[in-house]
């Protein structure tokens, strides 16, 4: 629902990467639009998140 809505990670990082670093952010961006397709296409075949996000943790800075 995240990523119907552009509140995930991935729009997230996105949208600020364009907004910081405009057209220096395009490799980013690109990546991102990458890795949202990819996430797309795993929901589509396997109706989960990717691992790598249904498997995230907070973790300490320190």
């Amino acid at each position: 629902m995240r990523v119907l809505n552009h509140l995930d990670r991935f729009h997230l990082a996105k949208e600020v990467a364009e907004d910081v670093y405009g057209d220096k952010s395009s490799e980013f961006t690109s990546h991102m639009d990458d890795k949202l397709q990819q996430h797309h296409d795993y929901i589509r075949e396997t109706g989960a998140d990717l691992p790598e996000i249904r498997n995230w943790e907070w973790k300490s800075l320190k």
